[in-house]
């Protein structure tokens, strides 16, 4: 009774430190209108055990100065990602400067030069590269398009209703761990970092969970 009331619902969002996803499934179970509730006990188990939910109590908040792009409505969410950082521009004519240096330099200039000019193809790949995340209720398309070339674009759907898991994880390799999200569906697994930092990959799982079990 001592708690705050709106149109009967119990205000509590800024009572407690608890995720919006957990919130919502406590506002579902304790709707004023009981057709507007869980239909079961077990509907409301299911849904508060549910990859798509979390009770942590740690606020996440969108990373300052991120190069993630996001809109999102009742209808879809969209996630793009662009491959230009000023570190892999710095690099990318570093390397491009130093081959140009060392090319008329024979054997070991033009060797190396090669080297560093490979270097440079796979940096200005990455520059040139745009990530897409789209989602609906009907499907979601993973999505890398280049600005230059057309043969590095790729394409994969999925279906919505069939996402099981969305979460951070890691690809282990010689240096280090790299966080990724990773989606999973009955059949298909999808993962990208496209150069993301812990705390953008922590924000961008958030934002897909959150609009996923608002469906």
């Amino acid at each position: 009774a001592d708690l705050p009331q709106t149109k009967m619902r119990i205000q509590i969002r800024d009572k407690v430190s608890l995720s919006d996803e957990y919130i919502n499934w406590i506002e579902k179970l304790t709707e004023p209108d009981i057709d507007d509730r869980f239909s079961s006990a077990y509907q409301a188990l299911k849904a508060l055990n549910s990859p798509l939910v979390s009770n942590s109590a740690t606020d996440i908040y969108q990373p300052k100065n991120t190069r993630i792009k996001l809109n999102k409505s009742d209808e879809k969410l969209e996630i793009v990602i662009d491959g230009y950082t000023e570190t892999r521009f710095f690099l990318f004519m570093t390397f491009l400067l130093i081959s140009i240096i060392l090319f008329p330099l024979p054997p070991t200039g033009f060797l190396l030069s090669i080297f560093l000019f490979y270097f440079c193809i796979l940096l200005f790949t990455s520059i040139s590269q745009t990530f897409y995340l789209r989602l609906n209720p009907q499907k979601f398309v993973v999505e890398s398009k280049s600005k230059f070339f057309n043969c590095l674009n790729s394409s994969k759907v999925g279906n919505t209703s069939k996402i099981k898991f969305v979460k951070k994880d890691y690809l282990q390799s010689r240096q280090g761990k790299t966080p990724i999200v990773r989606i999973e569906t009955a059949s298909e697994t999808y993962e990208f970092n496209e150069g993301l930092d812990e705390s953008e990959i922590d924000w961008l799982v958030k934002e897909i969970k959150d609009w996923l079990y608002s469906l």
